[in-house]
């Protein structure tokens, strides 16, 4: 079991649920091996994953390596630990769970070190209806708890969804989360890719964290570094954004086209892991609601529709319209999906209805979504299927 996903988001809690449920079935102690590998008293060399193996049968000698779980908590902290898990692996009996924070890394050195036999668990922060089971509020379409759901939907829209921030004051929360970011960074990238110039790559993650939604020119952001005395060539920014994404602090998507090499070689979006996370490191909570309602949307389609391997979603632009997103699977039929918070404004449904038939037409789709803050409903222009779903309410839909 290969558990993936950004620092805090709830991996080691998986983990130690796991060890209570085999406790719980009868499963000796001392048949359970548990380390986390970012503890600081492991020192990288000289210590090796070797002698975990030593230590656990001096303990318990009489317990067979083939009867023994192993969980092993931020394993891209060791070195060649793919091919330590691999030989544990071959060792008929045991069982393995690992965990990272580093989403390229697994996805490739799992699939090569198990030949095909890690099964990936992505964990992300929590979901709008993670987010009302955690803080125990009851999720209702109708009724008198309607309200306190809608209530919480707002709250989540500029909150995000890390755990353990889930319910605090919106002060406690933002320092929690800064320190969160902090430690990503040093850990998640510099720290795992010797990164050194600490600068460049702050000011491409606040850039990237202000413009979600945008198409993301990495040149033009080399541009400003050279023009604030940084000498920094164009290769090294496509490197840090490339080592960015992997520690989970967005994921980029796509122009659609039905041609996979076009796709490709398109400017690219990204979109921030979590709401919360933006609000922490810059000030768009004030009146930026449809910034953050897009980047909820689409971490919410990444949730049912993506993969640690594919989004499958893609965004839709043309000379004069564009619309946010376009569910597609190789091979299949693209649904486009506009995300506008408030269609309250003639001109803005105008606008957005126009922006998604023609990305209807241009995607040969006969349906399209459009989703809000609290309208919904259903229309009919040009012979395309236009679904109004209110954001708070598609969300708890199974």
């Amino acid at each position: 079991m290969v558990v993936i996903g950004p620092r805090r988001s709830g991996k080691s809690s998986l983990l130690q649920h796991e060890i209570s449920n085999l406790l719980a079935a009868g499963v000796a102690e001392n048949r359970v091996v548990h380390l986390n590998l970012e503890d600081e008293r492991l020192l990288w060399p000289p210590t090796t994953l070797d002698e975990l193996l030593q230590a656990r049968a001096q303990l318990y000698p009489e317990v067979p390596l083939s009867e023994t779980y192993f969980f092993l908590d931020e394993v891209q902290n060791a070195p060649h630990w793919e091919k330590f898990v691999r030989r544990l692996h071959d060792t008929p009996g045991t069982h393995i769970a690992i965990t990272g924070s580093n989403s390229k890394m697994l996805a490739t050195e799992v699939a090569t070190a198990l030949r095909g036999r890690g099964f990936p668990i992505e964990i992300l922060p929590l979901s709008f209806a993670e987010y009302l089971a955690f803080t125990n509020i009851k999720p209702a379409t109708a009724g008198p708890a309607k309200g306190r759901g809608q209530a919480a939907f707002q709250t989540y829209l500029t909150a995000g969804g890390f755990p353990e921030t889930a319910g605090l004051t919106p002060q406690l929360a933002r320092g929690i989360l800064q320190n969160y970011y902090n430690t990503m960074i040093f850990r998640d990238v510099a720290e795992r890719y010797g990164i050194s110039q600490f600068y460049p790559l702050k000011y491409l993650l606040a850039r990237v964290a202000s413009s979600v939604g945008k198409p993301l020119s990495l040149r033009k952001i080399t541009q400003d570094l050279r023009s604030q005395g940084y000498k920094i060539g164009n290769q090294l920014l496509y490197d840090l954004a490339d080592m960015a994404e992997a520690g989970y602090f967005f994921k980029r998507i796509a122009k659609f086209d039905f041609s996979l090499a076009k796709r490709e070689m398109s400017d690219k979006k990204a979109y921030f892991i979590d709401n919360g996370l933006i609000n922490a490191i810059t000030t768009l909570s004030a009146g930026n609601s449809g910034l953050l309602f897009e980047n909820l949307v689409f971490w919410e389609l990444y949730r049912r529709y993506g993969n640690l391997y594919t989004t499958d979603i893609y965004y839709y632009k043309d000379a004069s319209y564009e619309c946010d997103f376009v569910l597609y699977q190789e091979g299949g039929s693209p649904i486009p999906v506009q995300a506008c918070y408030s269609l309250a404004h003639p001109d803005t449904r105008h606008r957005e209805m126009k922006a998604l038939i023609k990305a209807c037409e241009a995607c040969g789709a006969q349906e399209g979504w459009l989703i809000t803050a609290d309208e919904e409903g259903t229309e009919t222009i040009n012979n395309i299927n236009i679904h109004v779903k209110a954001a708070w309410k598609w969300c708890l839909e199974p």
